[in-house]
């Protein structure tokens, strides 16, 4: 996705000159927020819900009553969990890592002034790393250390329905859009268990292994957002942003767990302000 990134700024910053002479409407923005993202699972021991600052990068084209719309984003930092609870039923130090970007390209048509239908396609990817290490055993140091490694992801296409409200008067505008997506789930796990005694400096793998758990869903993602002028060709907008995905298992490569019905869910709310130059 990193290429991704390098293609949209390219997309941004060279297109404008080159649209000038079709007629295109150029609107790149960026935008930076804060995001509430949810995950859970029933093969977890808790859910996760964690606040992610993000920067994004996109931009709008338009050509009479086409459109054409790009954009990335991606967590300011990765976001480190430090807390203490219980592993193997001892009381232990667990240290997470959260990291989560999005990508999504979209076509749109003005059906009237107000209206607009949009078919695209969106990626998303979470990367969750969890370690967990019990205090050393007083009389031999001996602790227990688990590394827990997943990446979430989560690719397809969508539709969508906007509707647009000017303000004339105020020089701007309402946002609300609708969209429902086609998403297929990929889960890759990747666990270590590992003795450490202390006082010789030794480690034994108790165990390594991999999991793999594939998935779809029908979501819905809802937007609003406020669009002011500044300028004639300079504007903010203001936008709440919701995601819903809750993921049906197709199937799954568990080692020895029995996890028939394997329960996965993903909620994204989000609020973001962008800055927009029309060329």
């Amino acid at each position: 996705m990193k290429q991704n990134c390098i293609w949209l700024i390219v997309v941004i910053f060279l297109i404008p000159s080159l649209a000038k002479a079709q007629d295109i409407i150029v609107v790149p923005r960026i935008t930076t927020g804060v995001m509430q993202y949810q995950a859970d699972a029933n093969f977890i021991t808790s859910p996760l819900k964690e606040q992610l600052y993000f920067l994004s990068l996109g931009s709008t084209f338009v050509l009479k009553k086409f459109s054409f719309d790009v954009s990335y984003q991606h967590n300011v930092k990765t976001t480190e969990i430090n807390e203490y609870g219980y592993f193997y039923e001892k009381e232990s130090e667990i240290n997470s890592e959260l990291d989560r970007q999005d990508f999504s390209a979209s076509f749109g048509y003005s059906t009237s002034y107000n209206v607009s239908l949009s078919i695209g396609y969106k990626y998303g990817k979470t990367i969750y790393d969890q370690t967990a290490q019990h205090k050393p055993i007083e009389r031999d140091g001996t602790t227990l250390f688990y590394n827990d490694e997943n990446n979430f992801i989560v690719k397809g296409p969508f539709i969508g329905f906007g509707y647009f409200h000017h303000l004339k008067q105020y020089n701007s505008g309402i946002n609300f859009n609708i969209a429902i997506a086609n998403l297929d789930g990929k889960i890759d796990i990747d666990s270590k268990l590992e003795e450490h005694i202390v006082d010789r400096n030794e480690k034994t793998i108790l165990y390594e292994r991999q999991y793999q758990i594939l998935s779809d869903t029908l979501g819905l993602a809802f937007n609003t957002s406020w669009n002011q002028e500044l300028t004639k060709k300079l504007s903010y907008s203001i936008s709440l942003n919701y995601f819903n995905y809750n993921f049906t298992t197709k199937s799954k490569n568990f080692g020895f767990y029995d996890l028939s019905d394997v329960d996965i869910k993903e909620k994204m709310y989000s609020i973001g302000t962008s800055l927009n130059y029309r060329f």
